[in-house]
């Protein structure tokens, strides 16, 4: 997504992702992939 100057900027904590041994939780995929799905959101992960 390119940089608009009017986008939200969301940076996502992605640490849940390092805890045990099942990758990313459901709730973290799920809340990632609506916010992604957002026209005016530029959203980063961060772990």
């Amino acid at each position: 997504m390119g940089h608009h100057q009017n986008n939200l900027r969301i940076l996502m904590e992605m640490r849940p992702a390092l805890d045990g041994f099942y990758g990313i939780p459901q709730e973290t995929r799920l809340l990632y992939g609506v916010l992604a799905g957002l026209p005016d959101v530029e959203l980063s992960g961060l772990l």
